[in-house]
C-alpha cells in the first residue's frame, strides 16, 4: 500500500517490490496509470505471500475498504489476519526499509 499525492492510498501486487516501486515513482517504464497522475509519496504496508492468487484475493478485498478502514489497517498492519479471517494466515508483514 503506498501514499500517494492527494492522500490516496494506492493497492497492488507485485513479485518484485523495489522494481515496481521505482516504476510508479517514474525512475522506470511501466508504472500504474494511476502513480502517474498521483505519485507515490511514502510506502505504508507491504505484505507478502507465498502464492499470486492468495496477493490476489488481499488486493481485491483491501480495495474495496473504505479510506478510513485501510487507514486504521495501516495503523496496526498486523490486524490484517483478523480483518480477512477468511483468508488465513497466509500473509506476512514485511520490513519496508530492506524492500528499497
Amino acid at each position: 500500500m503506498l501514499r500517494c499525492k492527494g492522500n490516496s492510498i494506492y493497492t497492488g501486487i507485485t513479485t518484485d517490490f523495489s522494481r515496481r516501486f521505482r516504476q510508479h515513482c517514474g525512475a522506470e517504464s511501466g508504472g500504474a496509470k494511476y502513480t502517474r497522475s498521483h505519485p507515490p509519496e511514502e510506502v505504508l504496508c507491504v505484505w507478502e505471500t507465498e502464492t499470486r492468487s492468495n496477493a490476489q484475493k488481499l488486493e481485491y478485498r483491501l480495495k474495496h475498504l473504505t479510506h478510513k478502514q485501510k487507514e486504521d489497517l495501516i495503523a496496526i498492519p498486523s490486524r490484517l489476519a483478523t480483518l480477512f479471517p477468511e483468508l488465513g494466515d497466509n500473509f506476512r508483514l514485511k520490513c519496508i526499509h530492506a524492500l528499497l
